[in-house]
């Protein structure tokens, strides 16, 4: 047990990168919690957290949580509320030096990006990492006007990566298919196209670009502070393959590792709910998806999600179901599903913008509601006729109205000022809301 929430029952489930447990005696103790209480609620972090801070971010999401609760404005009645926060190796984009006025420009050197490279071997799981990224360190300071060496960077890179976790509405169907030459060009494009305000400035423009939201606890995106600080394109495509590994392992660590142990100690025992922030909402969402039944788990609350704003939609182009469609065709969800979203988050606004670019999409509406490439944590469930859109995230004492089940997107401009601005006690108060909401076995 580490030291998370102090408001409510805590245990831990950790896990390597290659989803294998770090202490098998912890899933014993998920279920002797689940035995103790009616509730139990797995939370997980997402990028850029070490171990301390992801627990910083439950404490702080549970203290304002239990606020709310002795608040008096949230009746709990006889339902008793444990917490299972899941701890699982992210890894932040590789920015080694973020100082104001020492970035490189659009197509500048990049001094720093071999070191940056030789740095995140450890962040892949393929097993020639060290040497791939060795090998992309020696290409770094000859890729502005050699499209061989881009071509054999792109091709490293992207070595590192499975495509068999693609996802089309994330462009990564272009991020393995394009000449390499012709994806570094594009990611140039979008460098500019940032920095000259295709973007609106909340989502990352122009008028944005000082305060990204890179290096806050669990920020999805160091894109941001790539962004800022260092837009080469060698770098840039560094950062975005490392978001996609990232994204995929959110994905495995979710489905084969976490929806076992939930399925296995703690259905049957305590209603089950899921909360996520950034890539964590992706690995709950996947966690969600493969535990096995329906009704399976009670609430899903997907807070600041970094994945596409297309992955529940019905057919987000002809005939094409987004990726965790599934999961609502199954009614896998008992109670509802919520998802804060506001183009304050500039991390995902950023990542979806150049996915965007990436597929050649017009730089008109880069990342936003209309576009096919664009997050949930933008934009909120798109093309899903389950999904309403007309509620806002409210102050502490609203009610809401989750009952009904569905998804309810909440745009959350007023109260999350950035993509990591999730603790916050009207954050909590739609989590504890929609937990109390899902129907009791």
């Amino acid at each position: 047990m580490g030291a998370g929430p102090q408001n409510y029952p805590y245990q831990e489930l950790e896990f390597a990168k290659d989803g294998s447990p770090v202490h098998h005696e912890q899933a014993d103790a998920v279920r002797a919690l689940a035995d103790q209480v009616t509730d139990v609620v797995v939370i997980s972090h997402g990028w850029n957290n070490d171990m301390d801070e992801a627990r910083v971010l439950y404490r702080n999401l549970f203290a304002s949580m239990d606020a709310v609760q002795q608040g008096g404005g949230v009746a709990v009645g006889d339902r008793s509320i444990g917490v299972v926060g899941v701890l699982w190796p992210s890894k932040r984009f590789a920015d080694a030096e973020l100082i104001p006025g020492g970035a490189a420009g659009i197509g500048d050197a990049d001094p720093a990006l071999p070191g940056d490279l030789r740095a995140m071997a450890g962040a892949f799981d393929a097993p020639d990492a060290e040497a791939t990224l060795d090998r992309a360190a020696t290409l770094a300071d000859r890729l502005e006007g050699s499209p061989k060496a881009q071509r054999e960077y792109a091709d490293l890179l992207r070595s590192l990566v499975s495509a068999d976790a693609s996802e089309p509405a994330d462009a990564s169907d272009e991020l393995f298919a394009l000449d390499g030459s012709e994806l570094l060009d594009r990611l140039q494009a979008a460098m500019l196209s940032l920095s000259l305000g295709a973007v609106p400035a909340a989502a990352g423009g122009a008028m944005g670009l000082g305060g990204v939201d890179g290096g806050g606890n669990g920020a999805a995106a160091g894109l941001g502070s790539a962004l800022s600080h260092a837009w080469s394109t060698g770098r840039s495509l560094l950062n975005f393959v490392t978001y996609y590994e990232m994204k995929a392992r959110a994905g495995r660590i979710g489905s084969g590792s976490v929806a076992p142990v939930l399925h296995t100690q703690v259905a049957g025992r305590a209603t089950l709910h899921l909360v996520g922030h950034s890539f964590g909402a992706r690995l709950v969402t996947a966690a969600a998806d493969a535990v096995p039944g329906a009704k399976s788990v009670g609430s899903l609350s997907l807070l600041q999600a970094a994945f596409s704003h297309n992955s529940f939609a019905k057919e987000w182009q002809p005939g094409r179901p987004g990726g965790f469609r599934r999961m609502v065709d199954e009614h896998r969800v008992s109670g509802s599903t919520i998802i804060t979203h506001t183009r304050n988050d500039k991390a995902v606004g950023i990542a979806y913008a150049i996915a965007s670019s990436i597929a050649d999409q017009a730089t008109s509406g880069l990342g936003d509601a209309d576009s096919p490439f664009g997050g949930l944590g933008s934009n909120g469930a798109q093309h899903t006729p389950e999904a309403d859109g007309g509620q806002a995230l409210q102050d502490v004492g609203a009610s809401y109205h989750f009952a009904g089940g569905g998804i309810h997107n909440l745009l959350a401009d007023r109260f999350v000022s950035g993509h990591s601005d999730v603790s916050n006690p009207q954050v909590a108060n739609a989590v504890l809301q929609n937990i109390l909401a899902a129907p009791r076995p």
